[in-house]
């Protein structure tokens, strides 16, 4: 500093920092990715869906729906075998319960709110 310089107008020009905390927006559990072909006759069935969403993750689907739920009492009893028999993967596009459950589970681990339209849920009561 030369002779004659005031101290107070060395830092005129520097912004002031805002250091209050930011708040972080929630994680979601499993990737944000879409179904394919939403709103399209050729929409993504759930199964395929997450076969799909399993391999981003490079998980199996089984694996894929433990790990994506908080607490296992919100997927079918079925899943904690460890596998996913035909007879239930067969049913899985439907409009049971099983379903509705873990398209609630995938649907709250994405952030999506479109995972049930991979499945013929809107036509519950309608259909036999």
């Amino acid at each position: 500093m030369s002779q004659g310089q005031s101290v107070g107008t060395e830092f005129e020009n520097y912004d002031v920092w805002d250091l209050s905390e930011t708040e972080i927006p929630p994680r979601a559990v499993l990737y944000n990715l879409a179904p394919a072909g939403i709103g399209t006759t050729e929409v993504e069935s759930l199964s395929g869906y997450i076969s799909r969403l399993a391999q981003e993750h490079y998980l199996s689907p089984v694996v894929l729906l433990k790990s994506s739920a908080g607490d296992l009492s919100e997927l079918p009893k079925i899943l904690l075998q460890n596998s996913i028999s035909s007879v239930f993967a067969g049913g899985l596009n439907g409009f049971g319960t099983s379903t509705e459950s873990i398209v609630q589970v995938l649907e709250k681990a994405t952030y999506r709110n479109d995972i049930r339209q991979t499945t013929l849920l809107s036509f519950k009561g309608k259909l036999s």
